[in-house]
């Protein structure tokens, strides 16, 4: 009877579709799902044609907060026609004509037209009405811009051309009732983009600009509600769980620009970087940007600069994390530079050092802090931002820790680290900020030996000298090594300061 019954439902499974097939119309619904979940407005019109859907002109429109303005974007529509195995093929033209535009309140309107061939190659759709994954794969794309409008005016002698070089595509869209969520990863050899601008007959110049990437990776992931991203409610959304994620890489990067006006150079620049890594995120714990990049340099040639500068270093690090939404309880707050190997080419130090008595050594420069406060407003509520309503008191702190401090150059060397609470009940022992608690110290190397030598090349006077090594006797001593300094900072809870065990205030 078991086998029976096994034999019976395998035949069944057999002779009825597969629950996971994919409809052209459910496989255009996810698409407008997305739309209305990033807050753009779709208007389209659906033409069936047998088993396939084809989508006229597409017209994406989003709204500027407080009614200010739209900007949009039209193209032409994809064609869904069922796939193998289940899935919906999406194909767009070989050519497009793609327009951009917006308008935007006492400010005016513009529109850029542009041409993008090599568009033809076919996404592929797999999955059910409620998530599926598009997968693309093409040989490049290519664009050309086609005109420029400023309040309906051409703008002539407007050039511009893009290259996208061969990539892969995937995107998992997941509608879960309330929200959205999209998951994207992408791969491109690298692009090409290029512009150039004929200035106007008064200037009688032009300005040019190109810019190259190799090996570049995306990674992304938004959970948006599906009523749609609303900007002056974000506050609101963010605790409903709204989050955007992101991070883009890079084996190597490029610009370029040149400005030529009146027969002469007025700016030429070109910049490069590898090992790119720029990640996002935004969500109810607040917004976390940071970001890499290798060995990189700076070609810079400007008639307010003597000589041609050029200058690079071995690598450059940043972090901004700050929280966005009121809370209870405190709250981390991250900022960091990093810059290490800076060095510039040796006619700059020659200009200024032609014995070359100061060290070339490259230089490194870090400044890593953190902290603790706690809101009492929300950073993005806009409207009561816009109204005026603020409290006298937006955040409160509570702690200010100095993580890393280096500054290296020239044979100097500066380093340092300290923590503090800080109290708010205590507004009147240091004028009208919080009461810090807490210690610091530093260590300075060189310095004297940088002072000697700025001394013999006259850059630095006698009477300079003697008012900077008195004010260092007063806040440092002697350390171990030749030509080593110290100093400890500390602030007790009496509110007192001693530097070196030594109270002045």
């Amino acid at each position: 009877m078991t086998r029976l019954l096994a034999s019976t439902a395998l035949c069944a499974s057999l002779a009825t579709p597969a629950l996971a097939d994919l409809t052209v119309q459910e496989a255009w619904g996810i698409w407008k799902a997305q739309f209305r979940a990033y807050g753009v407005t779709l208007d389209a019109s659906e033409t069936p044609e047998g088993e396939a859907l084809q989508i006229g002109e597409m017209r994406l429109s989003f709204a500027l907060p407080e009614g200010i303005g739209e900007v949009y974007t039209t193209f032409p529509g994809p064609r869904f026609a069922p796939g193998d195995g289940g899935t919906v093929t999406v194909t767009f033209p070989e050519v497009m004509d793609i327009t951009l535009g917006g308008e935007v309140q006492d400010e005016g309107a513009a529109q850029v037209t542009l041409q993008m061939r090599g568009t033809s190659q076919p996404g592929v759709m797999d999955g059910t009405a409620q998530e599926a994954t598009t997968t693309w794969a093409g040989t490049g794309m290519t664009g050309a811009l086609t005109g420029l409008s400023v309040e309906g005016e051409e703008v002539p002698d407007v050039t511009a051309t893009v290259t996208l070089l061969p990539y892969e595509l995937r995107n998992t869209t997941r509608l879960n009732g309330a929200t959205v969520e999209m998951t994207q990863s992408a791969r491109y050899d690298g692009y090409d983009v290029a512009y150039g601008v004929v200035l106007p007959e008064a200037a009688g110049g032009t300005m040019d600009m190109n810019g190259a990437a190799t090996g570049m990776r995306v990674e992304s992931r938004s959970v948006l509600p599906s009523s749609g991203l609303d900007l002056m409610d974000l506050h609101t959304q963010l605790r409903g769980g709204l989050s955007l994620a992101s991070r883009v890489t890079a084996e190597s990067t490029r610009s370029a620009q040149k400005v030529i006006a009146g027969g002469e150079v007025i700016m030429d620049q070109a910049t490069s970087a590898e090992a790119y890594d720029i990640s996002m995120q935004l969500d109810r714990a607040g917004l976390d940007y940071s970001g890499t990049a290798g060995a990189f340099q700076a070609d810079v040639q400007d008639p307010t600069i003597p000589i041609p500068l050029r200058f690079g270093g071995e690598a450059v690090d940043f972090r901004v994390k700050l929280p966005l939404l009121k809370s209870e309880l405190a709250q981390d707050v991250i900022m960091r530079m990093g810059l290490k190997g800076l060095s510039v080419q040796e006619d700059l130090w020659a200009m200024f050092d032609p014995e070359a008595r100061l060290p070339r050594d490259s230089a490194d420069i870090v400044i890593d802090m953190s902290g603790r406060t706690t809101l009492m407003m929300d950073l993005v509520d806009f409207p009561s931002m816009i109204a005026g309503d603020i409290p006298d008191l937006p955040a409160t702190a509570e702690r200010a820790t100095l993580n890393e401090l280096v500054i290296a150059a020239l044979g100097a060397r500066l380093t340092g680290a300290g923590d503090f609470t800080l109290d708010m009940d205590d507004l009147e022992s240091f004028d009208g900020l919080p009461r810090p608690e807490g210690s610091a110290s530093f260590t300075a190397t060189g310095v004297n030996a940088l002072i000697d030598t700025l001394v013999e090349m006259g850059l630095m006077s006698d009477d300079d000298v003697t008012g900077f090594r008195m004010m260092a006797a007063m806040f440092t001593r002697p350390g171990e090594g030749n030509d080593t300094l110290l100093s400890e900072i500390v602030i007790n809870a009496e509110g007192q300061v001693l530097i070196n065990g030594q109270r002045i205030k």
